[in-house]
């Protein structure tokens, strides 16, 4: 990007921009001129520890350093006293620029491990009740609420398992430093992706829910104690992502819940053990994304309720599930009026098996913009995938499952017809099987670009 001499582009352009690069570009970005470096800045710290899990382990720990010495930078000489005071070696250095103001996404997790390795550089014995661990802790949080008028992510997803970090682990329920600083309905006003895990007390989820009422995004892994779910997805006012996993947990009263939300939700995903109606799913007419696995979707009878259920803003469905009827899933696909691009369909114990057939032949039909398919195909319809392959040009990715057989004569046909997008190619592995001499006429005349899995029969 070159500028004209003593012109300046408007922040939001620069932004835009740099958005689009890459943590090292960005960097560089910040010794060009004072303009560049002020929208660098801006991007690299609204969330600074997302870099952390980019990087090899090697970088890890002085990354992690950095990030909080610059932080404690920031503190002001009042709090930095006390932490001194607290035997808590720092010193009284102000920043260049105030970070925290910066802050759009808040990972406890990875706060509270760099405290700890900051911590541990110094040799302190954080003691049993890691009273210096969480001093630093708290008065840090209290700076990033005060600062940070924009907050908009919020991940209590649990301590990460980093066993090359030598990190206090008393105190992590230590939560309720976010919801009771002075005036902190205000830092959850923009408050839109939360994420949490069972270890999140269900208090705290009560707590939130009169503080944030506009979050967009939930990710959410419990176990039990659905309680505070319940009354924070209730006070959503515009509630489009939700994605759930348990194991074995009630859900009626998320799920009635959700029902109330049904014209705002545009992606679901629900994972493990939980039962959920199938007419809830057909209530949900906005779904642009389903993901449904090893979750148990219950129905009154064979009932099919996607016959007179229209998705046609569906781009994405994954389903893996256990004794299910196919057939329900087969009038979803036909009611999406092809707007689906990605599916992936894997049926364990099928109550209807000889669907199966008409599953594959239904997408074939119904799906003409794929660009990606996961699903099983029946040996007596093999060649159907050439069929496939014809109406749905666009694809990019196949991945075909199925029983035990041969495909070598089919390989030779699947040239002429294979979509010029392909990148990749899995073939039944490890079911499906083709002669040497099959495989390499195959090769040989595809594109060497396309990634193949395909067993050898010897």
């Amino acid at each position: 990007m070159v500028e004209p001499m003593g012109f300046n582009f408007p922040s939001e352009i620069y932004q835009n921009i740099f958005e689009n690069l890459d943590t090292k570009s960005l960097s560089s970005s910040i010794l060009v001129n004072r303009i560049w470096c002020l929208n660098s800045i801006n991007i690299l710290w609204k969330d600074p520890f997302s870099v952390l899990h980019e990087n090899p382990l090697s970088d890890f720990q002085f990354r992690t350093l950095s990030i909080i010495q610059t932080y404690i930078y920031c503190l002001s000489d009042e709090v930095k006293s006390q932490l001194i005071s607290n035997k808590v070696p720092i010193d009284k250095l102000r920043p260049t620029f105030e970070y925290t103001s910066f802050l759009r996404v808040l990972h406890h997790p990875d706060i509270y491990n760099s405290i700890g390795s900051w911590l541990a550089q110094y040799h302190i014995n954080l003691g049993r009740d890691g009273s210096q661990h969480k001093l630093l802790m708290n008065e840090l949080c209290k700076l990033f609420f005060t600062q940070c008028k924009e907050l908009k992510a919020l991940d209590f997803s649990g301590v990460p398992d980093i066993s090359h970090l030598n990190h206090h682990k008393n105190n992590i329920h230590d939560y309720e430093i976010f919801f009771k600083l002075p005036g902190v309905i205000s830092y959850f006003t923009n408050l839109r992706y939360f994420r949490c895990k069972d270890d999140f007390p269900s208090r705290m989820l009560i707590s939130l829910a009169s503080l944030a009422n506009n979050i967009i995004t939930f990710d959410i892994t419990r176990k039990k104690d659905n309680e505070g779910l319940v009354e924070l997805i209730k006070v959503q006012k515009n509630l489009r992502h939700f994605k759930f996993k348990t194991y074995k947990m009630n859900l009626s009263q998320v799920v009635r819940e959700l029902q109330e939300k049904s014209l705002t939700l545009r992606k679901v995903n629900f994972n493990g053990g939980c039962s959920i109606p199938l007419d809830f799913l057909c209530q949900l007419t906005k779904l642009e994304k389903l993901s449904l696995h090893n979750s148990q979707i219950t129905v009154n009878g064979n009932i099919d309720f996607f016959k007179t259920v229209y998705l046609n803003n569906l781009i994405k469905l994954k389903i893996s599930l256990d004794d299910q009827y196919v057939q329900h899933y087969i009038s979803l696909i036909q009611n999406t009026k092809g707007s689906l691009k990605v599916v992936k369909m894997i049926f364990k114990n099928p109550k209807d098996p000889n669907n199966l057939s008409l599953l594959f032949k239904t997408i074939i039909n119904c799906c003409p913009n794929l660009i990606s398919i996961h699903i099983y195909i029946p040996n007596k319809i093999i060649s159907e995938i050439l069929n496939f392959f014809r109406k749905c040009p666009l694809l990019e990715i196949a991945i075909f499952t199925g029983d035990n057989l041969n495909i070598s004569k089919i390989l030779q046909k699947i040239v002429p017809v294979l979509p010029h997008k392909m990148k990749t190619l899995n073939l039944g592995f490890p079911t499906w099987e083709a002669s040497t001499k099959a495989i390499e006429e195959f090769r040989a005349k595809i594109s060497s670009t396309i990634d193949i899995t395909i067993m050898q029969k010897f």
